[in-house]
This record gives structure tokens, C-alpha cells and sequence, in this order.
């Protein structure tokens, strides 16, 4: 790879603390050509000069690399007094970022520079992707201390970047395969440098590797991202998915949010969603071509469950692509892609003789299209039930009319089809969605949950509650039946964190409906796995390890109150009245004993 891809000055730079930046060059990607007034971006420079009075130091322009990667003040000399005095070798790689000349109230720095550039967030104003916020919450960022330091960054960054790409594609790329296969990748970094995707890349493989923060590929991205000068095509487009992925993973929900605003509107300004961007863009190469259309896919994907988790506009709801289906995994790895099929040649199947294979592609963004029906549905006021009437026989289609090689994620080899999971997935949360909001299962059992329940914690009218109840349940069961396929579960999409916390609620829920012990073996069972799965994943997403939190509080609390309970004589006391007494504090529990035992 070149080595412009590698500057180390660069890395250093991004490796520093988020505030040694002052605020994000991104705090909002402009929209339609206006952008929110910015605080200048300010960047703390390392005193390069000898010790002297305060009145008498100057800046200069560049720093050797050994001082710099010790954060230490240099003299700009050839060699430097303290490479001179280490008897080290002293080198000077020209920055990236420009000096911004001296101090005010300086003295005249020793060293000229008259190509100097000023870093100024003024000049971050562009047309494009710089037209949506990008929010960084640092007030839960660390000042990264006993990370590694800048030196070892400088020595090993190439190496890191083969290993963040082993990783990606060892760990996560099956889950969201939209990047290039990992040869075409790699040979394509060879050609041009691409830091924004490589920096995508390492902050995704990073929450897999536990030699690694994420925090500092996280914090390079964002001020990456923000360069006037970044080409705004589809790599930026794929960059900026894998940091609101990422955001998700590290439960920063309203910087994921952010991230999708800004990258739905430039991949639509670029026209991805049209047929004519994949061949336009691809310079002849079919494994390219592929990768965009995949990449406009996997966005609804990602925008659809991002809006039912957090309770998020849809953003591509009526883009109406006209994006070809990708292919099946085999093909795209071998790089033989098939000429591909249409929307509307999967839509007609049903209906004409046809010998076409669809991929598991296909079924994945069918499954994405429902669901954007149920988000638009359940959203409407005023709400109407029988607008829920047509989605719910989509859902039974979905099931009924899967071929045999589709109808579970698990293929003739014994290994899960992670697009197909995927697929699966989003079929039981549909269910799950449109079933538990009309159902008899209580809101307020688990109101302590709120993470990744948004879209079926609402009450909707209904006739038949019960009904909805058995619906629901069912959809929870079919969840759990995805949890127990082999394989680790961290490579699912990290979206099924928020899946398994959606059916571990609507068991909980109905566990304090049970009305007798004995009777709700089989249903601990199922929130015990739910539960597991998500205690096997809070290692490695963020996310689940608040969910996971959350889940297993209101377990354990359902489970004490039902000790509790057990052996009293209930007269006309039912168990469900004790229990939601008890959940609500041991003052109502003690006020609800007495009461009992004076009757």
C-alpha cells in the first residue's frame, strides 16, 4: 500500500484524546446547504520549543516524530536537542494537517512555512455530507490513558489495519456484507488509500478484539469525515454505514440516528437507490457493482431496524429504489456474479412459472419491507387496526411461501446463512411488534426496560386481545428458536441484541401473568436464554450489556416477588395484583400482606 495511506502524523493526530480537538468537526452535517453555527475547531498544540520564559516561546511549525509521539516539546532542529541527547534517531515527517502559525503575543517562530493551511470548521462546508450532525457525546469519553501510545500506532498501523481487516471479515462481515470481498478490498487499498473506510473497519472489528479501543478509531472517523476535501462517493457512503452500525453497537443511539440522517440524504443525493449508480460507479468491475447495490440495501436495512429499536424516523421509507437484487454469498465471494434480478421479478414469482433462485438477499429485503409497513402503520394517527389487517397476512406469506432451502437459516452444511438469519429475524420482530402492543401483556411489568423496546411498548386498541397475546408469544418463541442455532452469537447482526431483549420482555411480561407455579417451567426456560444470549454478547457489543443489565433486574424482580408470594392463602387477592405490588415497591408489597392476613 502506498505510503500516503499510512502517515503516521496523521494516525497520531486521530489517536490523541477527542477533546485535544476541541468540539467535533461534525457536530452537524449541514442539510440542504445550511449548517448550525460551530464553535472553531481548535486543536492544542504541543509547546515545540525549549524551555524559556513564557514571553519568549515560540511555536514551530513541525515537530519531530519522537517528540511527538511522546507529547513533548521539540526545538525543530536537525537533529532536536532531545533526539541529540537520547543519541535517537530524529525524524521529521511533514503533517497533514498544516501549521497554523505562531501564538498570539508570540515571538517570531525560528522556522517559516509559507504553504502553512489554516484548519478552521468554516471551511467544513460542503454540499454534501457534511449536512447532518454527527453528535459526540464526550461526556462519556475517557481521556484514552493506558492506551497504547502514539509510537507503538507509528510502528504497527499497517499491521493493525490486517488485523481489523481479519476481524471485519472474520466476525461481522456476514452479518452486513456490503463491502467488497476481503481480496478486492485489499487490492483496492493497495490503489488508492481510503482512511475513512479503513477507520470504519477498525472502529466495527474493534468491539471483537479485546486488545483494542474503540474510542480512538471512533473519534479519528468522526474528524475524518469531516475533511473538506473528502470525495463524496460511495465509499464515503459505506464509511459513514459502518460508523452509525458501530454507534449502535456502542449504544450512542442518537449519534447512530445522527449518522443515518446524513448518510440516507448523501446516498440518495448520489442516486444509490437508482439501478443506473451501481454500473455507473463500478469502473467495470462486477464485484464493485455488486458491493453498491448491497451497500443500498443494507442502509434500509439499518435505517428500518434503527427506527423500530429507538423509536426513529424512517428515512428511506418511499425512496422507491429501482437497485437490482444482489446475489447469493457463494457467487459473490468467488467474484462470479450472476446477472441479476429484479424487484419486481421477486414480487411476480408468486404468480408465474419461473425456475429463478432468489437470494437470501431477496427474502432479507422483503422482510425490511414489512417491517417499514408495520413502523407506517402503527404510526398513523389516528391509529386503525385494519390497517394492520394486510401486513399481518404479508407476515403468514412470508413463512408460507419461503422455498425449502430458505425456510431455515441453517444450510446442508450445518452453518447459519447470516443474511437469511437476518431475514428470519426481522419476520418474528415483526410479528413480536405488531402482536404485543394490542395484546394482554403489561407495559408497566417492564417499564425498567427501555432499551431497544421502543417500537412495541406502545398500547394500541384492540378486540381480541388474547389473541394478540398468543400471537406474541409465539413470535418470542420463534426469536429463542433463531438463539439456539450453533455458532457463536456475536456474529449475528448486532441488531439481534435488541431482538432477544424484545422477546426477553414479552416473556417477562407474561410471567407476571402466569397465574400459578408449575405452570411457567418452560417459560423460564425461554427468558434463561434470552438472558444468556444476552450475557454471551455484552462482552463484545456495548449494547447488549445494557440491555442485558436492564433484563436481568427485572428478572431477578419477578422472580423474588414471586418467592415472596408463593403459600399465602389468596382469597380474592389475585397473584397478578400481588405481584405488580411487589414490583412496585416492598412498601406496596407489606401494605398488600397486611391486608391480606387482616382479612
Amino acid at each position: 500500500m502506498d505510503q500516503s495511506a499510512f502517515d503516521p502524523l496523521w494516525w497520531i493526530d486521530n489517536q490523541l484524546p477527542p477533546d485535544t480537538f476541541g468540539p467535533s468537526p461534525i457536530e452537524n452535517f449541514e442539510v440542504n446547504g445550511s449548517v448550525a453555527a460551530q464553535p472553531p475547531l481548535k486543536r492544542r498544540h504541543v509547546e515545540d520549543v525549549p524551555e524559556t520564559p513564557a514571553n519568549n516561546r515560540s511555536s514551530i511549525p513541525l515537530a519531530c516524530l519522537a517528540c511527538r509521539s511522546r507529547h513533548l516539546k521539540c526545538d525543530g532542529a536537525t537533529p532536536c536537542s532531545r533526539c541529540s541527547a537520547d543519541n535517537s534517531e530524529c525524524q521529521y515527517v511533514k503533517s497533514r494537517r498544516g501549521w497554523r502559525g505562531p501564538r498570539k503575543n508570540c515571538a517570531k517562530p525560528a522556522l517559516e512555512s509559507s504553504n502553512s493551511s489554516t484548519l478552521d470548521v468554516q471551511n467544513h462546508r460542503n454540499d454534501s455530507i457534511q449536512e447532518t450532525v454527527v453528535r459526540s457525546d464526550d461526556s462519556n469519553s475517557s481521556a484514552l490513558s493506558g492506551y497504547p501510545t502514539s509510537t507503538s500506532f507509528i510502528a504497527s498501523r499497517a499491521s493493525d489495519i490486517s488485523g481489523s481487516l481479519d476481524t471485519y471479515y472474520n466476525s461481522f462481515h456476514a452479518a452486513h456484507p456490503f463491502l467488497p470481498t476481503r481480496s478486492h478490498l485489499t487490492n483496492l487499498l493497495v490503489k488508492r488509500p481510503l482512511r475513512h473506510l479503513e477507520l470504519g473497519i477498525q472502529y466495527v472489528s474493534s468491539f471483537y478484539r479485546r486488545d483494542y479501543s474503540s474510542e480512538i478509531p471512533r473519534e479519528a472517523l468522526r474528524h475524518t469525515l469531516a475533511d473538506v476535501n473528502l470525495d463524496k462517493d460511495g465509499f464515503v457512503v459505506q464509511a459513514m454505514l459502518l460508523f452509525a452500525i458501530g454507534l449502535h453497537m456502542d449504544d450512542r443511539a442518537v449519534e447512530a440516528d445522527n449518522c443515518l440522517a446524513a448518510v440516507t440524504a448523501l446516498a440518495q443525493e448520489l442516486g444509490m437507490h437508482c439501478q443506473e449508480y451501481a454500473l455507473k460507479s463500478c469502473n467495470g468491475c462486477p464485484v464493485l457493482e455488486e458491493s453498491w447495490r448491497r451497500t443500498w440495501w443494507q442502509l434500509c436495512l439499518v435505517d428500518a431496524l434503527c427506527a423500530s429499536a429507538n423509536n426513529k424516523p424512517l428515512r428511506l421509507g418511499n425512496a422507491a429504489p429501482t437497485v437490482d437484487l444482489p446475489c447469493e454469498e457463494a457467487e459473490y465471494n468467488t467474484g462470479q456474479i450472476p446477472p441479476p434480478h429484479t424487484l419486481a421479478d421477486y414480487e411476480d414469482s408468486d404468480f408465474m412459472e419461473s425456475t429463478f433462485a432468489f437470494s437470501s438477499f431477496a427474502y432479507q429485503i422483503h422482510a425490511v419491507g414489512i417491517l417499514v409497513r408495520i413502523m407506517t402503520a402503527i404510526r398513523q394517527v389516528p391509529f386503525e387496526e385494519a390497517s394492520l389487517t394486510s401486513i399481518e397476512t404479508s407476515l403468514a406469506n412470508f413463512t408460507l411461501t419461503l422455498p425449502p432451502s430458505k425456510s431455515t437459516p441453517l444450510n446442508r452444511a450445518g452453518n447459519v446463512d447470516e443474511v437469511l438469519f437476518t431475514a428470519h429475524m426481522v419476520i418474528a420482530a415483526c410479528n413480536l411488534v405488531i402482536h404485543r402492543p394490542r395484546s394482554d401483556l403489561r407495559i408497566s411489568d417492564v417499564e425498567d426496560v427501555y432499551t431497544c423496546v421502543s417500537a412495541s411498548s406502545s398500547i394500541l386498541p384492540s378486540s381480541a386481545r388474547e389473541t394478540h397475546t398468543a400471537l406474541a408469544m409465539r413470535s418470542a418463541r420463534s426469536l429463542a428458536s433463531l438463539a439456539s442455532l450453533p455458532g457463536p452469537h456475536s456474529r449475528h447482526t448486532p441488531f439481534f441484541a435488541c431482538a432477544m431483549t424484545m422477546a426477553a420482555v414479552v416473556n417477562l411480561s407474561y410471567w407476571s401473568y402466569v397465574a400459578t407455579d408449575g405452570s411457567d417451567a418452560a417459560l423460564k426456560e425461554q427468558i434463561r436464554l434470552c438472558v444468556g444470549v444476552l450475557k454471551g454478547v455484552a462482552g463484545t457489543w456495548p449494547i447488549a450489556r445494557a440491555v442485558f443489565n436492564q433484563v436481568k433486574a427485572v428478572a431477578g424482580a419477578l422472580y423474588r416477588a414471586r418467592r415472596r408470594v408463593n403459600g399465602f392463602d389468596w382469597g380474592e387477592v389475585t397473584r397478578r395484583e400481588v405481584l405488580g405490588s411487589y414490583i412496585g415497591g416492598e412498601v406496596a408489597y407489606k401494605e398488600t400482606e397486611e391486608a391480606m392476613g387482616a382479612s
